[in-house]
């Protein structure tokens, strides 16, 4: 009787002593902060919230830990329009600005797609920025300068709460000048209009247009390319000239020239280096090129080109930027 008690005990220390030392093994690994943290922690994304991500590319996104579907924001930038022109005796209408807009507050995880809105090239619109889907946040492209002076329009909101792009400035019918492109919409208002060529068909180019909530183009003079539009904070203009215009900047327009357009200024009202862009300058008849400039980062319009070979300008692409606290 007394071999069996001793039997039963040793058996069941022995299972006791097992279960102390597994109970003992995983408080020592919850002692590890590491160890906890890599236990209980389930990682959704390829970041961390709080946190700012500006997309430029690709076409799906991971929504990152710690995303917080109450405090949360997304806006997105389409493309511009490329500028008209520079097709036997043209003359080129500028590009328009992409849209603007905006949406809080979502409630999504995993994966979500996207798509960022191409920048048009010489005379071809831009294509439209969204995230998740069109219905949820969209900004449509600008479209594209035609090659008989007319220009492109500026894009509209396709969903979301936002502003709309400038439209390009205009030109002759043929023969002539470029008018500048159209600013893209961004937080504090619409695009900026693109300025016409100038009056009277001598050869000066139209300014671009400002970045959202900015002024527009100046119109081409009659012995010098119009100055670019100002941002909303009124700077950033690029200076209209006899030669080549000058580039704006911060969003401000590019400046027309009697020969070359001026690049539009990138955009810096979503962050400190991310924003809407300014529009690029049109081309002049009175040099021996006349091509338009760029429209400045992100979504602003390609400036229109002069007659004969000159190339117009394209517009830039989309963004998208999201902010999650």
């Amino acid at each position: 009787m007394l071999r069996r008690a001793q039997i039963f005990i040793t058996k069941y220390l022995w299972i006791l002593l097992i279960v102390l030392g597994i109970s003992s093994q995983s408080e020592r690994s919850y002692s590890n902060p590491y160890m906890m943290a890599n236990f209980k922690k389930t990682t959704t994304g390829t970041g961390t919230c709080p946190g700012t991500f500006v997309v430029t590319s690709g076409t799906s996104w991971q929504v990152p830990t710690g995303w917080n579907s109450a405090n949360n924001s997304i806006q997105v930038i389409g493309g511009g329009g490329g500028g008209g022109g520079g097709v036997g005796l043209s003359s080129g209408g500028g590009g328009g600005g992409g849209a603007y807009s905006k949406v809080t507050n979502l409630n999504i995880s995993g994966t979500v797609s996207y798509q960022i809105g191409q920048g048009g090239g010489p005379r071809t619109a831009g294509t439209s920025t969204w995230f998740v889907n069109t219905t949820t946040v969209e900004g449509n492209g600008g479209g594209a300068g035609s090659n008989s002076g007319s220009p492109g329009a500026g894009g509209t909101v396709g969903s979301g709460t936002g502003h709309t792009g400038g439209t390009g400035g205009s030109a002759s019918t043929m023969n002539c000048d470029g008018g500048g492109g159209g600013g893209a919409g961004g937080p504090n208002g619409n695009g900026a209009t693109g300025g016409a060529e100038d009056p009277d068909c001598i050869g000066y180019g139209g300014g671009g247009g400002g970045s959202g909530g900015g002024t527009g183009g100046s119109a081409g003079s009659l012995s010098s390319g119009g100055a670019g539009g100002k941002n909303s904070s009124g700077t950033g203009s690029g200076a209209g000239s006899a030669n080549n215009g000058t580039a704006g900047t911060v969003g401000g327009g590019g400046g027309g020239g009697g020969n070359n357009g001026a690049l539009g200024g990138s955009g810096v009202d979503l962050t400190a280096s991310i924003g809407a862009g300014g529009g690029g300058g049109g081309g002049g008849d009175s040099g021996s090129n006349g091509n338009g400039g760029n429209g400045g980062g992100y979504g602003a319009g390609g400036g229109g080109a002069s007659d004969n070979t000159a190339t117009p300008g394209s517009g830039s692409s989309g963004v998208i930027v999201i902010i999650c606290n």
